[in-house]
């Protein structure tokens, strides 16, 4: 009640410096409420899921998405990709106004999945990928992190299988530039490297 009274006081008060503490208030209080993004539309789509995924990059990173009928989707909460399989999904898409800085304006809410199916046939796909991504000149994030001679890590999310030497020494040089690199699809958790080809 006394609350109440105070901002009934402060707004029919003639006092100018009373009026602007309150504007400065109301500013504070929309600010409190948006500071971990609004949430201005949901709306339930249904999506196809390719089974492989795309580098997208960016003017800071690259990072690997999925490949959908909706665009490129980077996640979706509650699914787990499985590379080699195909996906139809219910999914919730939620439109986000007011965005943090380090987030984007559009995420995804898995509903249930309609459809799996795995591909029948070898699956190869290409990316093109650049390597030693630089975020300061003393800093790279590399696509590939090598654990064992043969084996190395597609960009902290899937192991690739690379039996050529020579494919794996031009990877660990870290030659700067764009790669044009063919994999193929072994199982839902490792790849093969077949090719890699530098783009001029």
């Amino acid at each position: 009640m006394m609350v109440l009274y105070s901002i009934k006081s402060l707004l029919f008060s003639r006092s100018l410096n009373q009026r602007a503490l309150l504007f400065l208030l109301f500013l504070c209080f929309f600010n409190s409420n948006n500071a971990s993004g609004e949430i201005n539309k949901t709306e339930r789509i249904i999506i196809e899921v390719e089974p492989f995924k795309q580098i997208y990059n960016s003017a800071f990173f690259s990072n690997l998405c999925m490949i959908t009928s909706d665009g490129c989707i980077h996640n979706i909460s509650g699914f787990d990709f499985e590379w080699g399989f195909h996906y139809e999904l219910e999914v919730d898409k939620i439109n986000i106004e007011f965005p943090q800085a380090d987030s984007y304006s559009i995420k995804y809410e898995l509903v249930r999945i309609i459809e799996k199916e795995k591909e029948t046939v070898d699956l190869q796909f290409y990316n093109m990928v650049k390597l030693n991504r630089s975020l300061s000149s003393s800093e790279f994030i590399p696509a590939f992190e090598f654990t064992q001679n043969d084996t190395a890590i597609y960009f902290n999310e899937v192991n690739v299988l690379i039996n050529d030497k020579d494919l794996v020494e031009i990877l660990k040089a870290n030659s700067s530039g764009y790669y044009r690199i063919l994999f193929e699809v072994l199982d839902k958790k490792h790849l093969q490297l077949l090719s890699i080809r530098k783009v001029e």
